[in-house]
């Protein structure tokens, strides 16, 4: 496999006057990209090193692109941080990277400036020279091995997953996910997803890889990607369900020039990715974590309608083994452990080498997703293996309990929990969300026509919506906590 790592650092490897960077208000082309990161790069010089963790607490903007640039020349490791962050869990977050210097703006800075253990740096260039041509990234000779970005997963534990990923990881991740999305300098990309996230921060690495324009929203509401899509017409974008869901209630159809959506981070429903084909958002449906440097598989939408619950199948050289607990490889249709091998798996979680070593064995790594394929080689994603309920020393799987619940009319989204209980352990919880009244007890003979006994919900919770991350993930620990009292 070959890439060129310089497309990343030095940015006039594309046409210097193509757009690099749109919003509503301002074009940035490549050469100016190039002047301006290395402008400030020489701005950060005397603070900055090789091989420092610099935070950038920065919503998605033209500023945090040339951060991260700017960062790369000089050696020094990017760790974008959760805008949605507590402060408590931004305070953890700083401690367990070691950071000591963030970079942010001065809007945003009144959310950290009680932060005493880092430097803060704003992102605005202090010399604005853009007849600067520095190319510092050559005094340091950085090659592919070379660690590029630091993400923290979205996932609720008690201790912070930084994952770490190389240049190697991140453009293999490019080049295998160019297969689904054939770009050329031609391309706009929809920055959609928040750059803190894998999914975004790829939409960058990809963009500047194949000399393609980044379109940033004024934000990722609703409205404001419509208004983006309509006026700025990208040809590429990437969603998650949710996103996708408001835009086609609102009765948005997107522009004709777009030739792919990205639809991933979550359960995705057959009949959104039905409408969406017909409305032309050329939907496909992709897997993927930010151990894996966003997607690895993808289902195509001539696929949607015959394998629509599926992830569809590896792309690059990604290599996915279904793992019986024997040890042994499972058959089609029989369910196990999902393992993966790719050139685009991280390199290591920061600072823990505990759970590097309990996921990643033998350069395979162990997602911790039940799964299984079938005889056409497609693949399907059964359930997580942390959230099994045991009830009465029963496994419930709450994924196969959600997909049952969600066949009743009016019920628009499904979760499915455990919550502590003295005589079974566990006991499975359901909350729904409904677009009519919903009679609970004909929903429970619906269930018990479906389930065996013990996987049915001994309670049911109707709220009018679900808790959930900017990517649309529910948060199923805050469900847990209103209703555990």
């Amino acid at each position: 496999m070959k890439f060129k790592l310089e497309y990343l650092l030095n940015l006039k490897s594309h046409k210097n006057n193509n757009p690099a960077v749109i919003t509503k208000d301002s074009i940035i082309t490549y050469d100016e990209l190039n002047k301006l990161s290395s402008s400030y790069a020489e701005t950060l010089s005397d603070k900055i090193f090789k091989g420092e963790y610099i935070g950038i607490y920065s919503d998605n903007s033209p500023e945090f692109i040339v951060a991260v640039i700017a960062l790369w020349k000089l050696g020094a490791i990017p760790v974008p941080l959760n805008l949605l962050a507590t402060d408590e869990e931004l305070l953890k977050l700083i401690s367990f990277a070691e950071i000591k210097h963030i970079i942010t703006n001065k809007t945003l800075y009144q959310k950290i400036k009680t932060v005493e253990t880092v430097e803060i740096i704003f992102l605005e260039n202090e010399k604005n020279n853009n007849d600067i041509t520095l190319q510092l990234f050559t005094d340091f000779d950085l090659t592919a091995t070379d660690e590029a970005v630091v993400v923290f997963t979205s996932g609720v534990t008690d201790e912070p997953k930084g994952v770490v990923h190389t240049f190697h990881s991140l453009l293999s991740s490019v080049l295998f996910g160019n297969e689904i999305l054939n770009h050329s300098e031609n391309d706009r990309w929809l920055a959609s997803l928040p750059f803190y996230h894998i999914g975004g921060f790829q939409i960058v690495c990809r963009a500047l890889y194949y000399g393609a324009s980044i379109i940033i929203p004024e934000s990722l509401k609703t409205n404001d990607l419509i208004e983006v899509i309509s006026e700025l017409k990208p040809t590429l974008a990437s969603f998650v369900s949710t996103q996708l869901k408001r835009m086609m209630e609102a009765g948005f159809k997107p522009n004709t020039e777009l030739k792919c959506s990205l639809i991933g981070g979550g359960f995705v429903a057959k009949e959104l990715l039905v409408e969406a084909k017909k409305t032309g958002w050329y939907p496909v449906k992709v897997y993927g974590s930010s151990e894996t440097a966003s997607f690895i598989t993808a289902l195509n939408e001539n696929n949607i309608e015959l394998k629509s619950d599926s992830i569809g199948k590896p792309v690059g050289n990604t290599i996915i083994k279904i793992i019986h607990q024997n040890g042994n490889e499972c058959p089609s249709n029989v369910q196990g452990d999902i393992v993966i091998q790719s050139d685009s798996l991280f390199k290591k979680y920061l600072n823990n080498e505990t759970a590097t070593n309990e996921r990643i064995l033998k350069n395979s790594y162990f997602t911790g997703d039940i799964g299984y394929y079938d005889e056409d080689g497609f693949y399907y994603i059964s359930g997580r293996k942390n959230d099994m309920i045991v009830s009465g020393g029963e496994n419930v799987n709450p994924f196969e309990v959600e997909q049952v619940i969600l066949k009743y009319p009016g019920i628009t989204e499904a979760v499915v929990f455990p919550i502590n209980d003295v005589e079974w352990g566990e006991i499975v919880c359901a909350v729904i969300v409904t677009s009519t009244e919903v009679d609970i007890s004909d929903l429970k003979l619906l269930l018990k026509k479906k389930l065996a006994p013990y996987k049915i919900p001994k309670q049911f919770f109707i709220e009018d919506s679900l808790p959930k991350t900017s990517l649309g993930k529910v948060e199923i620990a805050k469900l847990k906590m209103k209703y555990s009292g």
